[in-house]
């Protein structure tokens, strides 16, 4: 794969990362749905990237994203649901690329009864040891911003990715009163940590008062900048508005 290719797949990928504004809730709370759609660009294309959050009758909650382009897209989507302690657990979780003409399919389907997963990658699959508290990709954002609603965040959150488990660690930067598309948005800053050898750094803004929807990503590497916006969203029944302006008149 090209060095062109693998940077766009990356670009789609983090507009992923990006979409994935769940919400900073209690435990024993309903999670709410929301939908919210982001903008990218990759070489003057436009990138455009959807995600929503929906409750099933049976109570599995569907988590599902898209970035697309007109060179293809990428999905991922994730079924889970929260025990009344409060804990999140992955039913299911799949990823789908459809890039330059070639499909690559995952699916992680999660046995808490057997402690096991099964990782199956396009028709090959093998079983993984299921650890307590694991998350997969989309279900570590929840924990992320339940853990802001109080402030702090874990030491780390370990995490199924792809066939194995690795620790995801994140920081708090600060709080910024970011401009966006849709007006001035009181936000949350964090970065994720990675080994400064990697030379790559992403950073999330979060929007406090839309409990903690992200609204801004940039990742850095190798020289080259990605940058991630929302342009509009929904959470619960009330559409995101920005904050009041204060004007200062002289005296």
């Amino acid at each position: 794969m090209s060095f062109l290719n693998k940077t766009f797949i990356k670009v789609l990928f983090l507009s992923l990362l990006l979409l994935q504004p769940i919400l900073a809730l209690p435990a024993n709370s309903d999670i709410t749905p929301y939908n919210a759609t982001y903008k990218a660009k990759y070489n003057g294309i436009d990138i455009t990237a959807t995600h929503q959050l929906i409750k099933r009758e049976n109570g599995v909650y569907l988590e599902s994203s898209e970035a697309k382009s007109v060179l293809g897209k990428i999905s991922e989507s994730s079924q889970f649901i929260a025990s009344k302690e409060g804990d999140l657990k992955s039913k299911r979780y799949s990823y789908k690329r459809s890039l330059f003409g070639v499909t690559r399919t995952e699916t992680q389907d999660f046995d808490w009864t057997n402690k096991q997963i099964i990782y199956t990658k396009n028709s090959n699959s093998k079983k993984l040891r299921l650890e307590k508290n694991v998350f997969d990709m989309l279900t570590h954002k929840l924990q992320i911003r339940r853990d802001l609603r109080t402030g702090t965040l874990a030491s780390s959150y370990p995490v199924i990715s792809r066939d194995r488990i690795r620790e995801y660690v994140y920081e708090i930067i600060g709080q910024e009163i970011l401009e966006t598309s849709i007006g001035p948005i009181r936000t949350t800053k964090i970065r994720r940590v990675v080994n400064s050898n990697k030379k790559r750094e992403t950073v999330i803004w979060l929007a406090d008062d839309w409990e903690f929807l992200t609204v801004k990503l940039v990742h850095l590497e190798k020289g080259e900048r990605h940058q991630l916006d929302i342009i509009r969203g929904r959470v619960g029944d009330k559409i995101i508005i920005p904050l009041k302006r204060i004007i200062e008149t002289p005296l």
